[in-house]
């Protein structure tokens, strides 16, 4: 279950980073003035991607899994969680979705497990990733940070 809950957060903030406004920024760094009233040491950070952002997003991302459901492959046997709603520009194809909550309140326990042991990781790991490949990110934090999916393959959720 953390398997799956790691791979759906990770594409949530993911997906968030690539779809946040790309001219907002940040104003960071010293805030002294100094004698002649100037201040130095300020300068402006992309917002996308920013650890404010990821701060953000950690809040309600948990929420966010309410919209996955369990799956079954039919030629397989095997269970994985799918997004049950498109995004802006993708297509969806539902077969043999679950659509119980129960399946989505399991995924969202797991989620608040991996905040848990892991939000620092995934603040590391997503912190300017926008042109990072979110496959990349996942086998990162899911496989070699967390641990949590050893050798699976990627596209497994």
């Amino acid at each position: 279950m953390r398997v799956a809950a790691c791979r759906a957060v990770v594409d949530e903030l993911h997906y968030s980073i690539l779809t946040e406004d790309p001219s907002k920024t940040l104003q960071v760094g010293g805030f002294r003035v100094d004698s002649s009233g100037r201040q130095r040491g300020v300068r402006a950070v992309r917002y996308a991607g920013s650890e404010t952002h990821l701060t953000e997003l950690l809040e309600g991302v948990c929420g966010q899994l309410s919209s996955y459901g369990l799956s079954m492959d039919p030629s397989t046997g095997e269970e994985r969680y799918v997004r049950m709603n498109t995004r802006p520009g993708e297509t969806l194809t539902l077969t043999s979705v679950n659509l119980s909550s129960g399946g989505a309140g399991e995924l969202s326990a797991a989620c608040y497990e991996v905040l848990s042991d892991h939000e620092e990781d995934l603040v590391e790991h997503l912190r300017g990733a926008v042109e990072t490949e979110l496959e990349t990110i996942q086998h990162k934090l899911c496989n070699e940070v967390s641990g949590y999916c050893g050798s699976r393959p990627v596209d497994e959720l």
